[in-house]
């Protein structure tokens, strides 16, 4: 086969490999290489490059990178620069939801090479003064690696990619819309970044290094001198000899030559030594702010002020790290595929202990205390597998033995874990006798009085037939009529309002003044629809096809319900099952997003993370009314369960699919909406089959420009399920509808009755799960952190 050198030219390009991909252009193939070329620098060249990169008209860094790359070979230099690093790299990390918690299995997909990659060139904007990093597309769902756009190509000042070094033409990369999605800029356009500062010392340094290596080669080794009155071979044959004889300078003269060697003075290496200790430490002292943790100090207190300074600058880093993550990284990843909605990057600083400390601590615990510690903790602290006791399997415990959300209030306001309780917690709840019992006699109580509560409750026994047969009593809260609801504000409806003014509303309800939403009410507001769901698309199927997920959430859910003896403030929104219901209605923005608007597009989620959290909690609220029973006693597990799945079914299947669908067309309808120009005109259109709405077919081809008002209050989708649509016409070919057209028109049902891709909303205000109280939507929000 011939040699191609053309082909294997190409196959050199350092950025080929960053060329289209399934779509997807990386802006570095948009960039021509060229060879850095390293030539000697010396002071003046930084002065010379310096101006070049402060130029008000046309600033060019290039000439000052090229100078840091050199300055980046200095040992000292790199070494300091790799510390401070370090100091942030090696910290640990977590990522918490928005009540806090950590998210393990989350924490595990930033644990990968590609993340401590991005967050060096975060960090490296410290002396660079500016990064623009690129991401790949990911590879089964996660990025795989992610890359520095080469800062000689890049302009902050301008805003654009080079295509070569130098030149005033290039990528926006600030506005184009191809590359915009994956990229994160970090740093101040004008900052030229601490090499800059670094520059004159680490020159002069250098110059002088290269100064003292030509004094050791010239006065560092002894001279041999050889005086002779041979010429000719036997000349040759002597300068041979001594030549062979080392490395040392060596001369032969005639016997007439005198020779006299003058020694340099003993002062001058020291001198060099000096000049470049002084620069080390001036280096150390811009880097990381002091110098006894790289260099040597003199005393323990010194060094105890000097690690204060180095903690001040890592801790510096560290919160401007963890902003671009929180701030930049994060919606990036989640824009990209990643179910992250609601996680925060959060520095884990608890105190990192041995796994024989921790054993011994727990041992203590488990011995001298008379507490016990959950099987679960334990098999995943120490990699061991325990046996399960029997009691584990009671309702309210999880199948290690833990009690189920140790977050939520437990059932009567005490923890029951593997049969035993917080006697502190439980004491000032029970009727016991302090004053003639021990803490070992009322631990061996309570643990004998709960066994029996348990089975009893499981069994199910009454609540308080249950409390009487384990000999316990508690103020437990009457069931019955509830009190009148708080007035809220000027008592105005909309979102906030109380429930008392809405549909299928009633004042008493047997879990004591929950809010009542009945699911009957959502399914008839859903019921209507152009074609009865018919025209579900696959896509639509594939958001509810992780039924093992939702089955294990609900599952979950009943538990911790049940566990709350039904207390209405024990759990305001369960937070796994709204992630659940914020990853699936996010999923249809995303199957539906097509324009380059990016602002539009968060405002649609922001709404679907804020419906979502709502849908949330009446979902809790209601399985909490599943509670009692006629008489307001608290009903059978088993009973209780049976009705609580029905209602999973109802709202976290049925009702889920058509917000999904109505999602979809949303989101679909937005991303048209911002890609149609300023004056387009826009024509309404339906089907055209027999399942239309007969009030959407009398909207059938109104045809009027985008900013007319009409469009405000008629753009689709203007129904659940609604299959209308706005087009975009040439005015010339179509006449626009009269205002007498427009008159005697269906009016749009008020929670249709906006223009999604103006308000930015899919799911509008009036929805039912958005009417509860004020204080209630507060708490909500505040729990959720939503912020609109």
């Amino acid at each position: 086969m011939a040699f191609n050198f053309p082909q294997k030219l190409a196959e050199l390009n350092p950025f080929k490999r960053f060329g289209k991909n399934a779509g997807k252009e990386s802006i570095r193939n948009r960039m021509y290489p060229v060879q850095v070329h390293r030539l000697r620098q010396d002071v003046g060249k930084w002065r010379s490059a310096l101006d070049q990169a402060e130029n008000v008209y046309f600033p060019n860094r290039t000439e000052l990178l090229n100078i840091y790359s050199d300055l980046i070979l200095d040992l000292h230099l790199s070494s300091v620069m790799e510390t401070r690093l370090i100091n942030v790299l090696s910290r640990p990390f977590k990522l918490e939801n928005a009540a806090g918690v950590e998210q393990p299995d989350l924490t595990k997909l930033l644990k990968k090479p590609w993340f401590r990659k991005f967050c060096t060139f975060v960090l490296e904007k410290n002396y660079y003064g500016h990064s623009l990093i690129e991401f790949p597309l990911p590879v089964d769902g996660e990025f795989r690696n992610v890359d520095l756009v080469p800062r000689q190509y890049v302009s902050p000042e301008l805003g654009i990619v080079r295509t070569m070094p130098g030149m005033i033409t290039g990528t926006d990369f600030r506005t184009d819309p191809a590359f915009t999605p994956w990229l994160i800029e970090v740093g101040d356009p004008t900052d030229l970044g601490l090499l800059n500062k670094a520059a004159p010392m680490a020159l002069y340094k250098k110059n002088v290094v290269s100064a003292w290596a030509d004094f050791t080669e010239i006065f560092g080794m002894p001279y041999r001198a050889v005086t002779t009155e041979a010429e000719g071979e036997e000349l040759e044959r002597i300068e041979e000899i001594i030549r062979d004889m080392g490395q040392a300078s060596y001369g032969v003269f005639p016997d007439d030559v005198k020779i006299e060697f003058i020694s340099a003075a003993t002062a001058n290496e020291r001198l060099y030594d000096t000049f470049i200790e002084r620069a080390n430490s001036e280096l150390s002292k811009l880097i990381l702010g002091q110098t006894m943790t790289t260099d040597s100090g003199s005393s323990r207190s010194q060094g105890e002020v000097h690690e204060r300074v180095a903690a001040n600058y890592t801790r510096a880093d560290s919160e401007m790290l963890l902003n671009v993550i929180n701030e930049q990284l994060l919606p990036l990843m989640i824009r990209h595929g990643y179910r992250l909605q609601g996680c925060s990057f959060v520095w884990d600083d608890a105190e990192q202990i041995s796994k024989k400390d921790l054993f011994d601590i727990t041992k203590g615990i488990m011995t001298d205390s008379g507490y016990k510690v959950s099987r679960k903790w334990l098999e995943a602290t120490f990699g061991v597998e325990l046996e399960p006791e029997a009691s584990e399997n009671a309702p309210g415990t999880t199948a290690a033995g833990g009690a189920v959300a140790a977050e939520v209030k437990p059932i009567l306001g005490y923890h029951i874990e593997a049969g035993v309780v917080n006697r502190n917690e439980a004491r000032a709840q029970l009727n016991l006798k302090p004053e003639d019992e021990s803490e070992a006699i009322a631990q061996r109580k309570l643990k004998a009085q709960l066994s029996v509560l348990q089975a009893a409750t499981a069994a199910g026994v009454p609540l308080e037939a249950a409390l009487q047969l384990a000999n316990l009593s508690i103020n437990l809260p009457k069931p019955g009529a509830p009190d009148e609801p708080e007035p809220d504000g000027d008592g105005s409806g909309g979102p906030g309002a109380p429930d008392a003014g809405l549909p299928g509303k009633s004042k008493g309800s047997p879990a004591g003044g929950l809010p009542v939403s009945p699911a009957a009410d959502v399914s008839a507001l859903y019921g209507g629809s152009c074609c009865n769901g018919s025209h579900s698309t696959a896509a639509v199927q594939a958001s509810a096809a992780d039924e093992k997920k939702l089955q294990d959430l609900i599952d979950r859910l009943i538990s911790v319900i049940y566990a709350g003896a039904g207390d209405p403030e024990a759990l305001l929104v369960d937070l796994p099952l709204y992630e659940y219901i914020s990853e699936q209605l996010g999923a249809a923005i995303e199957i539906a997003w097509k324009a380059p608007d990016p602002k539009l597009k968060a405002f649609l989620y922001k709404n679907v993370q804020r419906f979502s959290g709502f849908k949330t909690y009446r979902v809790c609220q209601e399985l909490t009314r599943k509670l009692y029973g006629e008489a307001g006693e608290i009903r059978p597990f088993a009973d209780f369960k049976a009705d609580a799945l029905q209602l999973n079914q109802l709202y976290n299947v049925h009702h889920l699919k058509t917000e999904y669908e109505h999602a979809v067309a949303g989101a679909q309808m937005a991303s048209k909406w911002a890609s149609f120009d300023e004056g387009a005109v826009l024509q309404y259109r339906t089907v055209g089959d027999d399942l239309v709405r007969p009030e959407h077919r009398k909207w059938d081809n109104i045809t009027l420009p985008a900013s007319h008002p009409w469009w405000q209050s008629h753009y689709p989708p203007n129904d659940w399920n609604c299959r209308c649509d706005a087009v975009e016409v040439v005015d010339d070919e179509h006449q626009l509808s009269s205002a007498e057209q427009l008159q005697d028109m269906p009016e749009v049902p008020a929670l249709f009755s906006h223009n999604v891709g103006t308000t930015g909303k899919l799911f509008a205000d009036e929805h039912p799960y958005f009417q509860v109280p004020k204080k209630v939507a507060t708490k909500i929000e505040q729990q959720l952190q939503l912020t609109f």
